[in-house]
């Protein structure tokens, strides 16, 4: 079952300390914090895997979060886009 495009099995392991990196294609702000609030601790882009998959393992070991380059990238346009448009919503949207 998928809760805003997070499938809950990965968010809630059967191991509740097992840390969780997920990997996606979305850079959508509602849905990434709606996974680290579900607590993904994580996210490496699918075009990134090959380079940022080891990285984010051991950051999420060491106990950090990690967010892939294409996701900031992705997240920052986003962020920008939404200021100059003159957006006023709710950032949690």
């Amino acid at each position: 079952m998928y809760e805003h495009g997070v499938p809950q099995q990965m968010v809630f392991p059967k191991k509740p300390k097992m840390p969780v990196i997920l990997m996606t294609m979305d850079n959508e702000l509602a849905q990434i914090r709606t996974a680290l609030v579900a607590g993904v601790r994580g996210f490496v882009t699918k075009q990134d895997l090959a380079e940022e998959l080891i990285p984010a393992i051991r950051g999420v070991l060491d106990g950090r979060r990690y967010l892939s380059r294409e996701l900031l990238v992705g997240i920052s346009a986003n962020v920008r886009a939404r200021i100059l448009a003159g957006d006023t919503s709710d950032w949690n949207e």
